[in-house]
């Protein structure tokens, strides 16, 4: 029969392995978790891309879609290269923040009455009358930006 002392250094020994083994353990679970999120994320990230590819070579290989497509896609990358330095050419220009702030709201509510009517073009004239005008419109609104 185990006397009261060597069961209570041996119940002091179990809580000090257990409590040593816990962060191990906890921190193989955690660094296992990132790794399996990681992996996750990875795997997420390859289907989209995949289905982005997917869906671009989709649009660029049938020639309904294609004009379109492209215009779109040079459109952004324009957009994308100037929307950086957008606002310190409106501060180059004398503008304040609060006609900064005005110009963005017109802007956004250039975009909000010319979908709709965007679409009902698009339903009545087809696709080429909206998109030349839509381009039209954009290449001289670029040209006139570049100018000033």
């Amino acid at each position: 029969m185990e006397s009261i002392n060597s069961m209570t250094q041996r119940a002091k020994l179990d809580d000090a392995t257990t409590h040593d083994e816990l962060p191990d353990n906890n921190m193989t679970n955690a660094t296992s978790t990132i790794s399996n999120n990681n992996n996750n994320t990875n795997n997420k990230l390859h289907t989209i891309l995949h289905t982005q590819k997917q869906t671009l070579t989709l649009f660029l290989t049938h020639p309904s879609t294609r004009t379109p497509t492209i215009v779109l896609y040079v459109a952004s990358f324009g957009g994308a290269l100037h929307s950086a330095v957008t606002t310190y050419f409106y501060l180059a220009i004398g503008a304040s923040e609060m006609n900064i702030g005005q110009l963005g709201f017109v802007m956004s509510a250039g975009a909000l009455v010319g979908s709709p009517l965007s679409g009902l073009a698009l339903d009545r004239y087809g696709v080429w009358v909206p998109i030349s005008v839509t381009a039209g419109s954009c290449a001289i609104g670029c040209l006139w930006r570049g100018i000033a």
